[in-house]
């Protein structure tokens, strides 16, 4: 919650162009010794940065290592949602395809996914 409060106040003074009192307030976390808390303010400035670009901050998990910027373009053509990958991860159980998660949508292409909705749909069922 601290961390939420200092980007926030880190981002007005920013607004006001106050690059001074930001420098203060960042050598009076690190002399503190609150480098983590630092590290947190840091994260959230970048997902804040991420928001107001009109974007949508996503974490990305595949089976396989695939460019990121095709996954950000294919769901922007397919979804019309404009996300932008922050966090990837290689996830060897989903098989083939992967998974997109932001603050409002989950969207799996994962094969995993596809087999789950075939073997438990009613025409499989015996």
């Amino acid at each position: 919650m601290e961390e939420k409060i200092l980007s926030e106040v880190i981002i007005k003074l920013a607004r006001k162009n106050k690059k001074k009192l930001i420098d203060k307030l960042i050598d009076s976390l690190k002399n503190e010794g609150r480098l983590y808390t630092l590290e947190k303010v840091i994260e959230l400035l970048k997902l804040k940065n991420i928001q107001i670009k009109g974007q949508e901050p996503a974490k990305l998990y595949l089976a396989f290592d695939y460019d990121e910027k095709k996954i950000e373009k294919m769901v922007k053509d397919k979804f019309k949602i404009d996300a932008k990958i922050i966090e990837k991860n290689i996830d060897p159980d989903l098989i083939l395809g992967g998974k997109m998660i932001t603050s409002n949508y989950i969207i799996d292409f994962s094969f995993k996914n596809l087999l789950n909705k075939l073997f438990t749909s009613r025409r499989w069922k015996i």
